[in-house]
């Protein structure tokens, strides 16, 4: 392999790896990750049914879109947290 090739193979797999950690993750007391799936499928279809005609979802109410707020409502609503890292 050549060295090019190999350094934006590192390059990459470095990016995956700090991606993979970006994503919010949410725990509840009694429901399973099978059950929070079709929670979150609810939540975004309710943040997108909500926002969906204010500038296609993207307004922003302070740092976060329209669609985030309604998202984050929907699911501590459910029950949901996010753990303290």
């Amino acid at each position: 392999m050549k060295t090019k090739t190999k350094a934006l193979l590192i390059i990459l797999l470095i990016s995956l790896v700090m991606l993979s950690g970006c994503g919010t993750t949410y725990n509840h007391l009694t429901k399973s990750t099978k059950e929070f799936k079709v929670d979150d499928k609810s939540c975004q279809a309710q943040a997108g049914q909500t926002c969906g005609n204010i500038f296609g979802g993207k307004a922003t109410l302070g740092k976060w879109t329209c669609q985030q707020k309604i998202y984050q409502a929907c699911i501590l609503g459910k029950g949901w947290y996010e753990p303290i890292h």
